[in-house]
C-alpha cells in the first residue's frame, strides 16, 4: 500500500512535466508577428490642368509583399484611392514581383488631390525558440550560367575597361577557383574597399560605378556583391526590405516620410537548397570575418524585417525602378499589430505559473515521502 502511494507522486509529476513540455513546445513553435504595411502616394493637380496616373508595372509600381518560406506570408491587401477601395488585378513584373494593375488611368482634377494607398498585412515568422523562422545561412554555391540571375547586361553591365570582370577574375584567382571561397573573397573586398554611406545616391548607381566611387549605401554595396557573383556564374539577386523600429520617424525630404520603417537592400544567392543571404551592412561586416555577412545578418534572424520586393534586373529594369518615388508626396508606415503564440508579458506569466506549479508539486512530493 505504501509502495503504491509512493508511485502516485512520480507518475503525477511525470504527467505534469510532460504536459508542460508539450505545451511549451507548441507554445514556442508558432511565434510570429503581424505587421500593417502602409504605402501612400499623393499627387496634386495643376492650377488649370488635370493630370492622370496609371497604376501598373510600367508606371506607378505597387508591389505586393512576397511569400517566402520560413520568413513571411502575406495575409491580405486593400487598395484605396482618396479613401475609397478600388478593385484591381495582379500581374507579374519583369523581376517576378506581384504588382497591382488598374486598367483605367486615374484623373486628378485642376487644383485637386489624388491619394493612393496600398495597405497590406503580413505575417513574419519569429526566430527560435519562440518561432520557427528559417535561416538562409548555409554557404553552398551552385554555378549555373543559364539562370536569369546571372545576367550581366543592363544595370549590371561592365565598362570598356572591363572593371567588374577584371575584379571578378582577380578575386576568383585569390579564392583558388573555389566557389565558396570566392563568395567570401567578394564580401571581404567590398567591405574593405567600399566605404559604407548611410545615404544612397539618387538614383542608385550601377555596380561598376560603385567600384569607381569607392563608397555606397546598403543597396550599392549589395548590388556590387551580386554583380561580382554573377560574373562567375553564381545566381544572385537583390531583396528590397523594410525593417520595423518604433523610434524611426524619418522625414527624408519635404515629400518623403518613413514612419517606424527603415529601407534596406541586401543580396540573396540561389542554390539547390534554396539559397543564402549576403548582407554587409546590417550590421556592418568586419573584413576579418566575411562569413558573418552570411551567418549573422539581422535580416536572417529578426522578426522585424519585411521583404517588400526583389530586383533581378534581367529585362531592362534598374534598381531605381523600385526605389525612386514618382509622386508629390510619399509616406511609408509600418505598424506592429499583434504577436502570434506569445508576447513578452504573456510568456513571463506562463513561465512563472509553470515554475510555481512545479515547485508546489516537488514540495508536496517531498512532504508525502516524509509522511510515509
Amino acid at each position: 500500500m505504501v509502495l503504491k502511494k509512493r508511485l502516485v507522486m512520480p507518475i503525477l509529476i511525470s504527467v505534469v512535466l510532460g504536459s508542460l513540455t508539450l505545451s511549451l513546445c507548441a507554445f514556442s513553435s508558432s511565434g510570429g508577428v503581424y505587421y500593417e504595411y502602409n504605402v501612400t502616394f499623393v499627387y496634386y493637380g495643376g492650377e488649370n490642368t488635370s493630370k492622370t496616373v496609371n497604376i501598373g508595372p510600367q508606371d506607378l509600381k505597387l508591389i505586393l509583399v512576397p511569400s517566402i518560406e520560413g520568413w513571411q506570408q502575406p495575409v491580405n491587401y486593400t487598395l484605396y484611392v482618396n479613401g475609397k477601395t478600388l478593385s484591381s488585378q495582379i500581374v507579374i513584373d519583369d523581376d517576378g514581383n506581384r504588382v497591382i494593375n488598374v486598367e483605367d488611368p486615374l484623373t486628378i482634377p485642376p487644383n485637386g488631390t489624388l491619394k493612393i494607398t496600398l495597405l497590406q498585412t503580413v505575417y513574419v515568422e519569429s526566430p527560435p525558440p519562440f518561432g520557427s523562422r528559417k535561416r538562409y545561412d548555409r554557404l553552398v554555391v551552385d554555378i549555373d550560367t543559364s539562370r536569369e540571375e546571372t545576367y550581366v547586361s543592363g544595370f549590371w553591365f561592365d565598362d570598356v575597361n572591363h572593371t567588374l570582370e577584371n575584379l571578378a577574375n582577380q578575386l576568383w584567382k585569390y579564392s583558388g577557383e573555389d566557389p565558396e571561397k570566392y563568395v567570401l573573397e567578394v564580401i571581404k573586398w567590398v567591405v574593405t574597399n567600399i566605404e559604407y554611406d548611410k545615404i544612397s545616391t539618387a538614383p542608385p548607381v550601377r555596380p561598376v560605378d560603385v567600384v569607381k566611387l569607392k563608397r555606397g549605401a546598403c543597396g550599392e554595396r549589395a548590388a556590387l556583391v551580386t554583380a561580382l557573383l554573377r560574373y562567375k556564374g553564381i545566381p544572385s539577386y537583390l531583396y528590397i526590405a523594410l525593417y520595423y523600429d518604433k523610434n524611426i520617424y524619418a522625414n527624408m525630404s519635404s515629400r518623403v516620410i518613413y514612419e517606424h520603417a527603415g529601407l534596406h537592400v541586401f543580396s540573396f544567392v540561389i542554390n539547390n537548397e534554396g539559397g543564402f543571404v549576403i548582407d554587409t551592412t546590417l550590421p556592418l561586416t568586419k573584413p576579418e570575418i566575411p562569413q558573418s555577412a552570411i551567418t549573422q545578418p539581422l535580416v536572417n534572424a529578426g522578426d522585424n524585417i519585411i521583404i517588400i520586393g526583389r530586383f533581378v534586373g534581367s529585362k531592362n529594369t534598374t534598381l531605381s525602378d523600385y526605389l525612386e518615388v514618382y509622386s508629390d508626396k510619399y509616406i511609408v508606415t509600418l505598424r506592429r499589430l499583434s504577436v502570434k503564440g506569445y508576447d513578452n508579458l504573456g510568456f513571463l506569466i506562463y513561465a512563472a505559473t509553470a515554475i510555481t506549479a512545479l515547485i508546489i508539486i516537488i514540495f508536496l512530493y517531498a512532504r508525502a515521502l516524509k509522511l510515509t
